[in-house]
């Protein structure tokens, strides 16, 4: 946490990518889903920076038309 704080107090975005499904079930019940976009790949959460990165801010809805970033696919 006190790295997204960090990453966040500099402007940045922070994502988690290709979390196993003990560590998606972790950040499901302590609510960090709420906090961190999640994705199932790499290259997703690459293309989600990247839009971050253009925008400024984080994009209203995940690039290329794909789900919400709120949790991880098993």
């Amino acid at each position: 946490i006190s790295a997204y704080a960090s990453v966040k107090n500099r402007g940045g975005e922070m994502v988690l990518a290709g979390a196993t499904e003990r560590t998606g079930s972790m950040f499901d019940v302590t609510h960090l889903l709420r906090v961190f976009a999640v994705f199932d790949s790499m290259d997703d959460a690459v293309e989600y920076l990247i839009a971050f990165s253009r925008a400024g801010q984080p994009p209203p809805e995940p690039p290329a038309g794909r789900e919400k970033p709120t949790s991880i696919s098993a």
